[in-house]
């Protein structure tokens, strides 16, 4: 970005990883730099168990407070009506982002893929919910972000 040399950008970013709104996609908008949002569902929210033991690993490391969310079925709080499925949450997240411009959805079944589309074009989260979710999942002082590959 210092360099200004592209017109896009490739930015790992996900609902359980909200850290480059601190910096990164900001500076991307201030230099209209289209991100395209890689890593918007991971298998952490395909997949109950992988986000339970997520959470549980989370809050014995300290990076999330105990109270804050729920160890079973965790992000069951997100879900209503207009968002019916963690993966159509992540795809909103990610989308109401104003930096991001894309975002890449990786499948190779096409019911899967329409699943995806359909995901991609819910509403957004509310700002609550947004702001909860950024509460929870912001990396705290004196830790190292999470991989956004691992979940």
């Amino acid at each position: 970005l210092r360099d200004d040399l592209f017109d896009t950008a490739m930015i790992a970013y996900n609902l359980l990883s909200p850290d480059p709104e601190n910096d990164i996609l900001p500076r991307c908008l201030q230099q209209n730099i289209g991100v395209i949002g890689m890593t918007a569902v991971r298998s952490a929210l395909s997949t109950n168990d992988l986000l339970e033991e997520l959470i549980r690993k989370a809050k014995e490391e300290g990076r999330i407070n105990d109270e804050a969310i729920e160890s079973q079925r965790p992000l069951d709080w997100i879900l209503d009506k207009d968002i019916p499925t963690l993966a159509t949450a992540g795809y909103s997240y990610v989308l109401a982002e104003p930096a991001v411009c894309s975002v890449l959805s990786g499948t190779t079944n096409p019911d899967h893929l329409i699943e995806n589309i359909r995901s991609a074009l819910a509403l957004p989260l509310s700002k609550e919910k947004r702001q909860k979710l950024q509460s929870i999942f912001r990396t705290p002082p004196n830790y190292e972000p999470w991989s956004t590959y691992n979940l």
